[in-house]
């Protein structure tokens, strides 16, 4: 069985390299990975291929994803695999003899937790040619639920096979150490991870913060992602900026020492198909307050304490309480520590296997 698998993400940090390299150690060799990132990226892989956009001045990425790239797909496979369901709509030119498989990691743009842009408009567009595939792979039972809500796809279509996390990059370390590397050693320190976006709910979380600075003089809070110029403006509205350490990006290994360090992980999103900081944090050995929507009570279950994600006041009593709880807080890292072992890429890639071998 030969397979080609589509992604459009850079590879080096996304689902669809890592599952790759679980391929080989399972000693599936006939796996190709094609790339449509703007990036211009080196591998030493084989089995890693790069398919070169078209640099037009406007409309660069809906040229390339409607036109070009789904010409630019090599025939000679058995089964395509579109790792992301932007994707997707590379299998309109593809022989209908060939077997496909779409993965959707969310539904977003259906949701009512963004806007109706442009957009919006033209991504659901494309994640409607997942339809036209064979299996769909979902990250999440609730991604099923969605998938089948949103786009009217069979129950009996859609396997689900949950994301894994890099277990050897994210483990509990000496606290004091890394605390005393990254140069916070005084420190209670509030932790966030993800990209500035209305349904991630940062207002409330700086809103929760500057509740609970008031009782504690050494408190912290640390965000790592992009923040947009909102997050910015209410930061400094509030005199929160000599008390807050703001990382638009740090590589991985930066990740895990912030994960190690953390007094707590926050995260109060109204939407995610999966939800990969809180399980990673789990992993590091660090107590977790997050959502209760979607998938999150799912990923989560009774490891995390879970909030309303609009709520300041439910997430500041809930922080506090992890703050002020020294047997709560042990008991968040122990049952953290056993849950994120159900996430591993060994496990992630195995289950998807399974998917491809229903085809073939």
């Amino acid at each position: 069985m030969k397979v080609a698998m589509f992604n459009s993400f850079n590879p080096s940090r996304e689902y669809a390299f890592k599952i790759l390299k679980e391929f080989k150690s399972m000693k599936k060799k006939d796996v190709d990975l094609f790339y449509t990132h703007y990036d211009d990226l080196t591998f030493n892989d084989p089995n890693v291929k790069k398919i070169w956009p078209m640099r037009l001045p406007v409309f660069r990425q809906l040229f390339n994803d409607y036109f070009y790239y789904p010409r630019k797909i090599p025939k000679y496979y058995n089964l395509y695999h579109f790792t992301n369901q932007g994707t997707s709509m590379y299998m309109k030119h593809l022989d209908k003899s060939k077997k496909t498989i779409v993965t959707i990691h969310d539904l977003v743009p259906f949701t009512n937790v963004v806007k109706n842009s442009f957009r919006n408009i033209v991504f659901r567009r494309i994640i409607r040619y997942s339809r036209n595939a064979d299996k769909i792979i979902a990250i999440s039972e609730n991604t099923k639920k969605d998938i089948i809500k949103y786009l009217g796809i069979k129950e009996n279509k859609i396997h689900v096979v949950y994301n894994g996390i890099s277990h050897d990059v994210f483990y509990p370390r000496n606290k004091n150490s890394i605390r005393k590397k990254l140069g916070v050693n005084n420190k209670l320190i509030i932790l966030h991870v993800t990209v500035d976006e209305p349904r991630k709910n940062i207002p409330v979380i700086i809103g929760a913060f500057d509740k609970l600075r008031r009782h504690y003089n050494n408190l912290l809070f640390v965000r790592i992602g992009y923040n947009t110029q909102g997050t910015l403006d209410l930061i400094n509205k509030l005199g929160l900026r000599d008390h807050v350490k703001l990382f638009s990006f740090v590589d991985e290994k930066v990740l895990a020492d912030w994960y190690n360090a953390a007094d707590v992980f926050v995260f109060p999103s109204s939407y995610e198909g999966f939800g990969l900081p809180p399980i990673e944090a789990m992993a590091s050995g660090c107590p977790v307050v997050s959502s209760n929507a979607t998938s999150l009570a799912e990923v989560l279950g009774d490891a995390a304490l879970l909030v309303n994600p609009t709520s300041v006041d439910d997430l500041y009593a809930k922080v506090k309480n992890v703050l002020d709880d020294k047997k709560l807080r042990d008991s968040l890292v122990k049952k953290g520590l056993k849950n994120a072992q159900r996430f591993t890429w060994k496990k992630c890639a195995q289950g998807t296997w399974n998917v491809y071998e229903k085809l073939i």
